[in-house]
């Protein structure tokens, strides 16, 4: 319970006098609250906030109110209606009182307004009336000034001086307490400060913590806020325990998060905290964050200055980031704050070395994931889902021959086969708008073996244990369904959230989130059925059971010879327009490249050929 309410509370004369008096109402804060209703307590709070928001002064909760009394005041020979409502709040903070026309429902300008704050009070004098005209007053001096404040009795609803003597004694303790409380505030502050000089942190670090069992520090309006947070990060960055400061700093800034605000010299001390343990990608951010948000542009530039000194060390030491926290990339030219740390600005003019993408890649203001295993690659976004599979079919095929394949159908199982258009680029794909998407026969003469080279294999159990079978005993044949959902991929979740990133991050840009219409497509369900018939391994020669290159073909040489000119007639009707490859000539090319049995290799070898010229 609040000391003033206390204090309050043991002088029960005081009570008394209040609640004889008709003309008060009088509410006291209980364990449970104040006991007012509801309705007419949203019209009292309403009723002083617009008054203090006028005046620029810190708002009224509901949890400041102590006491609150209420009396109608009338004016001589008027009517038997009361001319004005009188009400009077006394806080834990000081006194706040109004009175406003009694017709008057809201503030206006006639609405005579009152406030004191306990710890600017130095006492307080009752001055008696002698003239019996007007009611006795309440003087409240301020510290180190002649100033003072006169304030009616009747605003607390008494009329009789020994009740006003009462109150007295009650304001006189609550002021003796807040100077009390001052000194004692003060001198743990100086104790704080002395320990932090001396090196004493241990000790700092408690006394902190002391501090703020005694003195609000959660409420940001207030300096006890930001000197027990600020302080105690210090103190921590000092003894190196990282972690702890930067979780008080997140304490820090969730307060202001709380109320909808950003305190940006917060955020760039986090960032600093952040690079000295070498977190790079997370100290951008705050960077970016603190620079978005200085009000001030000497101190913007120094946000500024910290962020892009992180960037060089982040495009030095990119590879050796975390794969998970690079994995999702946007391409921009500045660095931007992002909403979360999942999504890593890189600047389109000054990227790191180590990367690469696909040809034509990367693009201004686009999002690219890392390839689970390839880390060093970055595919689109748009494209990550389906170019993994088409590779994983790939490997899958050529690991089948490698075991003695003798027949091989690939199926699409997806519920939506891609509708035929009449335009030139996209009758390209009517094959692969057909149920069975391809369809070839092998002539192994090898026994069964595992190709070096293999990407996925190590991964895919089912593929292992198809290939100890294979070269155990005889399997004749076998079905497989490969889909995008079964190894890495952009999820429902992951999507939303580079949603939310882009909602963000787009506008800074200069460009419209609405035109990123191919997100949609990003998390699309493909499925495929892989039907594999084997060579009886009785039949096989025994021969070399390992394989060093990929590139070694099993099938007819005069069939891959027709299948790499048929794949060089659709590069070079892709390239007929423009001379490039686009994102959706791409994703049709490595439809293409499965069709026609061909390794990576072989397609790049054709399509470099190609390019060159053009160029």
């Amino acid at each position: 319970m609040s000391e003033v309410l206390q204090i309050i509370n043991k002088q029960k004369d005081l009570k008394k006098y209040i609640k004889e008096n008709p003309n008060c109402k009088v509410c006291f804060r209980k364990k449970k609250g104040l006991k007012l209703d509801k309705s007419d307590f949203e019209k009292l709070q309403v009723l002083f906030n617009t008054k203090l928001k006028s005046l620029g002064k810190t708002l009224l909760h509901s949890e400041d109110i102590l006491v609150v009394l209420s009396t109608n005041e009338k004016e001589e020979h008027a009517s038997d209606l009361p001319a004005h409502r009188i009400t009077t709040l006394i806080l834990d903070s000081g006194i706040i009182a109004l009175r406003h026309p009694y017709a008057v429902s809201a503030v206006s300008n006639t609405t005579d307004f009152f406030q004191i704050i306990w710890e600017n009070i130095d006492h307080i004098d009752l001055v008696e009336n002698t003239t019996n005209q007007q009611l006795e007053v309440f003087r409240f001096y301020e510290k180190n000034n002649g100033f003072f404040h006169d304030l009616n009795i009747n605003r607390f609803g008494i009329e009789d001086v020994k009740a006003a003597k009462s109150l007295l004694k009650v304001l006189g303790q609550i002021v003796d307490y807040k100077d009390k409380f001052i000194r004692e505030h003060a001198e743990l502050q100086s104790n704080i400060e002395k320990l932090f000089n001396e090196e004493n942190y241990n000790e700092g670090i408690d006394a902190l913590n002391d501090f703020a069992e005694k003195y609000n520090t959660t409420d940001i309006t207030l300096d006890d806020s930001s000197f027990y947070y600020f302080n105690k990060t210090f103190g921590l960055r000092r003894m190196k325990r990282f972690d702890e400061a930067i979780q008080t700093l997140d304490d820090y800034i969730n307060l202001f998060k709380a109320k909808g605000e950003i305190e940006s010299y917060t955020y760039e001390l986090k960032g600093e905290l952040l690079f000295e343990q070498r977190k790079y990608v997370q100290a951008i951010n705050c960077f970016a964050i603190s620079e978005e948000n200085y009000d001030n542009l000497g101190y913007e530039k120094g946000a500024r200055s910290k962020k892009e000194e992180v960037y060089y060390k982040l495009k030095k030491k990119f590879l050796k980031v975390p794969y998970l926290e690079r994995r999702i990339i946007f391409i921009a030219q500045d660095i931007y704050a992002t909403v979360s740390d999942e999504v890593v600005i890189l600047k389109n003019t000054s990227l790191p070395n180590q990367i690469k993408f696909p040809e034509e890649h990367p693009q201004l203001n686009s999002v690219y994931v890392c390839h689970p295993i390839r880390q060093d690659y970055y595919l689109p976004l748009e494209a990550y889902n389906e170019t993994l599979l088409l590779e994983r079919i790939h490997e899958f095929i050529y690991l089948q021959q490698c075991l003695g394949a003798t027949h091989l159908e690939v199926t699409n199982l997806n519920t939506e086969l891609p509708k035929k258009n009449k335009s030139a680029k996209t009758e390209i794909e009517t094959d692969f708008s057909e149920k069975l998407i391809r369809e070839q026969d092998f002539k192994p003469t090898k026994t069964p073996f595992i190709p070096n080279g293999l990407a996925w294999f190590h991964s895919e159990l089912n593929w292992q244990k198809l290939a100890d079978k294979r070269m155990q005993e005889s399997v004749n044949s076998y079905k497989e369904t490969l889909s995008s959902t079964q190894s890495e991929s952009i999820s429902e979740e992951e999507l939303k959230m580079i949603k939310t990133e882009l909602k963000v991050l787009l506008p800074k840009t200069g460009e419209n989130y609405k035109g990123k219409s191919g997100l949609k497509n990003a998390v699309e369900n493909l499925e495929y059925l892989i039907t594999v018939e084997f060579e009886d391994t009785n039949k096989l020669q025994d021969a070399v059971k390992k394989q060093t290159s990929l590139e070694s073909s099993i099938t007819d040489d005069n069939q891959h010879q027709l299948n790499l000119e048929r794949y060089e007639e659709e590069v070079l009707f892709m390239l007929e327009d423009d001379g490039k490859i686009d994102p959706s000539e791409r994703k049709i090319l490595n439809r293409k490249m499965i069709k026609f049995g061909l390794t990576e290799s072989d397609a790049l070898a054709i399509e470099n050929k190609h390019i060159r010229v053009k160029k």
